[in-house]
């Protein structure tokens, strides 16, 4: 016991230098960034699989406490999670994009869709859903989705879904009232997976013609079917 009771602080003292020295010598994991000292996101899924890189404190996000890389991050605040994650027992899959593809889309597309659907219906008709959430699909896939909802002139709820299926990662599926209307990759991804360089005019360009062809097929699909008068100024 008396041998123990030496050693094991020593022990300890000696991890703690090791870690200390590990955070100060691991580069950020941002390209070209070498800024020191690191803290690893925290991010663990569903699988106890960890995420495997570490930031620096002008790259990293903090969200309740909590240290993550930006995509986790992004995910995390896609299910409405605002504590720390320690508790959390089910989040996604580590190399999981969806949740956070479709909150981007959904922040991205929600002015623009407002005020679209405001020139007809007053905004206190509109109801917005959580920012993504999943659903098993008929098919037993797993699929993400956020949505709005507002109420034609008669009532009647008209439902707006963004949704992207798991075996089907990176297309974009935009329904009305559970009929699809548009369906697509966005250009940002298409470029990552061909390894493209995109100049930021070129990529705000294609962003807004990818985000004006969803728009433009809400519109089709709501119109088709129902029809608003302007609603009085």
């Amino acid at each position: 016991m008396l041998k123990w009771s030496i050693i094991e602080p020593d022990i300890h003292m000696l991890f703690l230098r090791m870690h200390s020295m590990t955070a100060e010598s691991t580069p950020c994991s941002m390209p070209d960034c070498t800024a020191t000292p690191v803290s690893p996101c925290v991010y663990v899924d569903r699988h106890d699989v960890h995420c495997d890189t570490s930031w620096c404190q002008k790259h990293r996000v903090v969200i309740g406490g909590s240290v993550l890389c930006r995509r986790h991050a992004n995910t995390v605040l896609a299910l409405g999670i605002e504590g720390s994650i320690a508790d959390e027992a089910n989040l996604p899959d580590v190399f999981n994009r969806i949740p956070s593809l479709i909150s981007w889309l959904r922040n991205d597309l929600d002015p623009p869709l407002q005020a679209m659907i405001g020139q007809h219906k007053s905004p206190s008709d509109f109801t917005s859903h959580p920012p993504a959430y999943a659903v098993e699909d008929d098919d037993g896939t797993t699929l993400w989705q956020s949505a709005w909802e507002f109420l034609d002139t008669h009532g009647t709820p008209i439902h707006i879904q963004l949704a992207i299926r798991e075996d089907a990662a990176t297309t974009v599926a935009v329904l009305v009232n559970g009929e699809e209307q548009f369906h697509g990759t966005p250009p940002w991804i298409l470029h990552r997976e061909h390894g493209d360089s995109v100049d930021a005019a070129l990529d705000r360009y294609e962003r807004d013609v990818f985000y004006q062809s969803i728009l433009d097929a809400v519109r089709r699909g709501v119109m088709s079917t129902y029809l608003f008068p302007p609603r009085d100024a």
